[in-house]
C-alpha cells in the first residue's frame, strides 16, 4: 500500500474572517501553504438511495485552504463547498489526506449539525508513533463556508502532496449517497517547518 494511499486509509480510520499570520515559507525556499479549488458540478452520486440529489450534491467542493497561524500554533482548514447543511439526517464528511514518502496522515472533519460538529486529526512518521488530536470544532462562517482548527502537533511539518475528499453519510458511517474529490499536484507545506 502506498504511503498516499495509507494516508487516506488512516483519515478514514480516524473517522473522526480570516485573521492569520501566514509564515512566508516560500521565502525559505519551501513549499507555499495549501490552497486549491474544485471545478462545481463534478460530484459523484451513487446508487445508495435514502437522500434527495439536491443535499447529495450540497457537499460540491470549491476553495479549500490550509492557512497558518504561526502565534496559536495552529493551521486552519477552510473549505467551501456548495450548501453546508443544518440537516441533522445525513453528514456532510470531509477528509483531507497529506502524505510524503516518510509521513502520512489525515484531518477528518464534519460541518453537520450539532454534536455531530466535530472532528480528529492525525498522522505518523515512518516507524513512529500515530500523533493525534480528537474533539476538533468546526465552525459554520456562512451557508458555504466551515473552518476547522488543528494544533501544529497534529500535523506534520515537511512538505506533503494533499488530497480532499468529501462525502454525505448517515451519521458519519457507512456507505456515501455522494462524493467529491479533489487531488492536487505537487506538495506544500502544512506549517512552519521546525526549527
Amino acid at each position: 500500500m502506498s504511503r498516499h494511499s495509507r494516508a487516506a486509509a488512516l483519515g478514514l480510520a480516524i473517522a473522526t474572517t480570516f485573521t492569520v499570520t501566514v509564515t512566508p515559507a516560500v521565502g525559505l525556499g519551501l513549499p507555499g501553504p495549501y490552497q486549491d479549488a474544485d471545478e462545481y458540478g463534478d460530484v459523484v452520486i451513487t446508487e445508495k438511495r435514502g437522500l434527495p440529489t439536491p443535499q447529495r450534491r450540497s457537499i460540491d467542493l470549491g476553495d479549500v485552504r490550509v492557512l497558518q497561524d504561526e502565534p496559536n500554533r495552529q493551521v486552519e482548514l477552510v473549505v467551501q463547498m456548495r450548501k453546508v447543511t443544518d440537516s441533522k439526517k445525513f453528514d456532510q464528511v470531509v477528509t483531507i489526506a497529506f502524505g510524503s514518502d516518510t509521513v502520512g496522515g489525515a484531518v477528518e472533519l464534519s460541518p453537520s449539525p450539532s454534536d455531530r460538529r466535530s472532528g480528529t486529526a492525525g498522522w505518523f512518521e515512518d516507524g513512529g508513533e500515530l500523533k493525534r488530536c480528537r474533539g476538533l470544532v468546526t465552525e459554520i462562517l456562512d451557508t458555504r463556508v466551515s473552518r476547522t482548527t488543528v494544533p501544529y502537533r497534529c500535523i506534520p511539518d515537511t512538505p506533503v502532496s494533499v488530497s480532499v475528499l468529501v462525502t454525505t453519510e448517515p451519521d458519519r458511517r457507512g456507505l456515501p449517497w455522494s462524493a467529491d474529490q479533489l487531488r492536487s499536484d505537487g506538495t506544500y507545506q502544512l506549517r512552519p517547518a521546525a526549527q
